[in-house]
């Protein structure tokens, strides 16, 4: 007979992982006049699920940002104030809404349908030649325009590349 090699979780651990289990079934908190579906995904400042507005029927995304260092208001307002500053530019997530007194806090933006560049390289594997430079122009015009507005985007990635209806990069 085989000795059990599985190593036991503790009490803690075992608490910690229901914890993360229930975090990925609820957002952080309710947004009010939103419907919150489903989560999204995560990255170092919070997580992004995918909502509902209840006035309108229109797909929303909302960013919860975490507690994990506590929240870095600073970089909360800059980050608002960038895309309210970019709103009329057609290159940029549009933001609909800040919930500053929520906790966590929040903003609601435009839900982006297509996923990101990421998304389409692992469901199409290469691009073409010509989808690459098309996408490669839209993203260079949309940072241009930003940049010359003063605003440099420091995280620039496939991941953070959205593709709208008409698979235009955002």
């Amino acid at each position: 007979m085989q000795a059990d090699h599985t190593q036991r979780q503790s009490t803690e651990g075992i608490e910690h992982a229901q914890q993360m289990s229930v975090q990925r079934n609820q957002p952080p908190t309710d947004v009010p006049g939103i419907d919150v579906e489903r989560f999204l995904g995560s990255g170092a400042y919070g997580e992004v699920w995918v909502g509902r507005d209840e006035n309108t029927g229109r797909q929303v995304a909302i960013k919860f940002f975490s507690h994990r260092r506590a929240v870095d208001w600073s970089l909360l307002s800059r980050e608002v104030g960038k895309l309210v500053f970019l709103s009329a530019d057609r290159y940029v997530v549009q933001l609909l809404d800040v919930g500053w007194d929520a906790d966590p806090p929040y903003y609601v933006m435009e839900y982006v349908e297509h996923g990101s560049l990421e998304d389409l390289i692992q469901r199409q594997g290469t691009l073409s030649i010509e989808q690459a430079v098309e996408i490669f122009h839209e993203i260079v015009v949309g940072i241009v325009h930003s940049h010359g507005k003063g605003i440099l985007h420091c995280d620039l990635k496939p991941a953070n590349i959205l593709l709208d209806q008409d698979n235009k990069p955002r």
